[in-house]
């Protein structure tokens, strides 16, 4: 019972930031889903805004110490090829990361979200006041 507990919890978390993004963002801006920024790594954004074509805005649901992995060899690799780009971290549970990956994964985000609500209450301003 405890695993069908927690695995509804981690599907309700991607459930809300994608209606987030839907009701909230996606009216005002160009969002894609499930974006590849680059065919040299296997890795996908979970959201791309359009704003600015020249600097997209890319937000990764962290949920896990792999997610956060994954999301920070995305994000290493494009700072490599300098991909012009925002990044942003929304995360179910920051504090439920390893030390390893969450220094990790500070160091290379541009902002994070410790947790969906702060995301829920902070983002719109912050897209339009950072993101030109």
């Amino acid at each position: 019972m405890d695993v069908l507990k927690r695995e509804t919890i981690i599907s309700l978390f991607f459930e809300q930031v994608k209606e987030f993004i839907e009701n909230s963002i996606q009216p005002n801006y160009k969002v894609e889903y499930n974006v590849k920024p680059s065919n040299s790594i296997p890795y996908k954004v979970d959201y791309a805004i359009y704003r600015n074509e020249k600097r997209p805005v890319f937000i990764s649901a962290i949920n896990s110490n792999l997610s956060a992995s994954r999301t920070t060899a995305l994000y290493i690799h494009l700072q490599k090829i300098i991909f012009k780009c925002f990044t942003v971290a929304v995360h179910e549970d920051f504090n439920a990361l390893s030390n390893a990956d969450r220094d990790s994964i500070t160091n290379v985000i541009d902002k994070q979200y410790t947790n969906f609500y702060d995301f829920k209450e902070r983002f719109e301003s912050y897209l339009e006041n950072n993101v030109a």
